[in-house]
Parts: C-alpha cells; sequence; structure tokens
C-alpha cells in the first residue's frame, strides 16, 4: 500500500470536491475550514495546471444557468 502525505491527501480531497461540487460550495467550504492560510504562489506553483481563468468562469456560468 502507498503511503500519501498531507499534501498529496489534500490534492486528492480537493480534485474530488471540484469534480463532484459547485465551484462556490467548495469555496465555502475552504472558508468553513480555514484553509486559506500559507504561501500561495509556492502551492499554486507545485500544483498541475488543471484549469484556466476561463475554464473556471465558464463552469460557473454554466452552474448558474442550470439553477
Amino acid at each position: 500500500m502507498k503511503t500519501l502525505n498531507n499534501r498529496q491527501v489534500q490534492a486528492e480531497v480537493f480534485t474530488l470536491l471540484m469534480q463532484q461540487l459547485e465551484p462556490w460550495k467548495v469555496a465555502h467550504f475552504w472558508a468553513m475550514c480555514q484553509l486559506g492560510s500559507g504561501d500561495y504562489l509556492k502551492t499554486k506553483y507545485e500544483q498541475p495546471e488543471t484549469e484556466s481563468f476561463d475554464d473556471l468562469v465558464n463552469e460557473i456560468l454554466t452552474h448558474q444557468k442550470q439553477l
């Protein structure tokens, strides 16, 4: 069995959240958990590019249309 470090587990959980929930719900969850600490730029550049800003905007607009 492969053991993951905390950052790897967190990245996997966040990926699942983003796949299953609307972006505003994920942001709300992060705010509730007070996960906004740390070095944003360091974390950003450690993560693989998954979505562009335009992708996120389109996803938000799609969810708004569904409501």
